[in-house]
């Protein structure tokens, strides 16, 4: 043991060195404490010392932080630009910042093959998303950018891919698919399928005229017949257009799914918004929110029942969800990747106490959350055992559309609403009329 510890445990190094001064003030054992116990407070001090510092530390710290404040209040695109390049592996603190900038008014513009930089930049008052963190991009997104100041703008999807095979660096399918779902392209053409099924059209045209345009050879044909026609393909689907973007990307960009239903959501005095929830840091019961399940997992507990689990997420926050075997023999129907859902449940630590989660109690589908029209439904009875068959149907399926009872050509409106779902319009019609 060195000097230094000698007299933090015993008080001086000659005390510890004849072993006889075991009581010596102020040393530890002098104070009752055993010498495992000083060895280990030793041990901690010493892996301390390795980092604490004075008080001129401290202040630097503190201008750091006055000029960062000063940058992010001055130049806010671009100090959020910078954050997103810096924590780009980081999902969890892109969608912070992301969400951040977004309260700011600033927003994250797709990538565009004749403005966008190989990482984030600022654009205008907003932040343009880079080539390289397109997936298949990323390789040859310097080249692109090269090619582009050295000799203008790209004028065309044939341009592009011209331009680029001259360099050697033709575009291949996977690098050509990411451009198009990631909307690098959109100011080209607004039919992604069409570009995908142009592409082996530019590469045979690229091939056939190949030797001519190396040795700059004339042509007897006129310049339009080189141009290659777009073919006349319908328009993919807009929730495959999203997930590929997604895929391309890491994120929705564009759109969310749950942007949709979002706007439309009925009123609820327990919703609360999954950005929200996800910067809570205590506990809270009986919440309702709204996300995107994604990453689901089922699995069998060791009594042999199926639960699941899941992230929940929107266009800014994601939480790690927890459905018990009780619960998911109700809504398994429902639980599918993909799949925008409310939930009613509680936020809770998860078993290491470090992170929120969500215990489901209820599962919502897509249809039941948006806000019913304000037009009653009427629904005609002839007698009490009809009228308490609808009264019982109301109770377990509640919501905002108004019910009126038509019995003997008088009309009873009705104080709770419904949750007018297709099934409960199938339940209505069965009662012979509904309005």
């Amino acid at each position: 043991m060195d000097a230094e510890k000698a007299v933090f445990i015993y008080g001086n190094k000659e005390a510890y060195e004849s072993g006889k001064d075991k009581a010596y003030a102020p040393g530890c054992v002098a104070n009752g404490i055993s010498e495992d116990v000083a060895q280990e407070i030793w041990s901690q001090m010493s892996d301390f010392a390795k980092y604490a510092f004075n008080r001129s530390h401290a202040a630097c710290y503190a201008y750091i932080a006055y000029i960062t404040a000063y940058m992010a209040c001055h130049w806010t695109e671009e100090f959020y630009a910078a954050l997103l390049n810096a924590f780009i592996e980081n999902s969890d603190k892109v969608k912070i910042y992301l969400s951040q900038a977004a309260h700011r008014n600033i927003h994250l513009l797709p990538p565009d093959i004749n403005l966008s930089d190989c990482n984030f930049k600022a654009d205008k008052g907003n932040i343009r998303f880079g080539l390289q963190g397109i997936s298949g991009v990323k390789s040859i997104a310097k080249i692109i950018i090269d090619e582009r100041e050295q000799n203008g703008r790209f004028k065309s999807l044939q341009d592009l891919y011209e331009r680029m095979a001259d360099r050697d660096e033709k575009l291949n399918k996977r690098a050509f698919e990411g451009l198009v779902y990631a909307g690098a392209l959109n100011d080209m053409h607004d039919n992604k399928a069409a570009m995908l099924a142009y592409l082996p059209l530019l590469d045979a045209n690229y091939k056939y005229f190949e030797t001519t345009r190396k040795t700059n050879q004339l042509t007897l044909f006129p310049m339009d017949s080189l141009k290659v026609d777009m073919p006349d393909v319908p328009m993919m689907n807009e929730k495959e257009e999203l997930q590929k973007e997604y895929e391309m990307l890491g994120m929705y960009l564009s759109k969310h799914p749950t942007d949709n239903i979002l706007q439309h959501l009925a009123p609820s005095k327990n919703y609360i918004p999954l950005e929200d929830l996800a910067v809570m840091a205590k506990s809270r019961k009986c919440i309702q929110t709204v996300g995107l399940i994604k990453n689901f997992r089922r699995f069998y507990t060791k009594a042999a029942k199926e639960m699941c689990t899941f992230t929940l997420e929107t266009k800014f926050a994601s939480l790690p969800v927890v459905v018990f075997p009780d619960k998911f023999s109700d809504y398994s129907v429902l639980l599918f990747d993909n799949t925008v859902i409310g939930i009613n449940g509680d936020l809770v630590l998860n078993n290491q106490g470090s992170d929120m989660q969500i215990i489901v109690r209820e599962v919502l589908p897509e249809y039941s959350l948006i806000k019913q029209s304000a037009k009653p439904v009427v629904i005609s009875i002839n007698n009490k055992a009809e009228q308490d068959s609808v009264l019982l149907y109301i109770k377990h399926h509640p919501g905002s559309t108004p019910v009126h009872l038509e019995c003997n050509k008088k009309i009873y409106p009705l104080k709770a609403g419904v949750n007018l779902t297709p099934s409960a319009v199938e339940f209505f019609k069965s009662l012979k009329k509904v309005s």
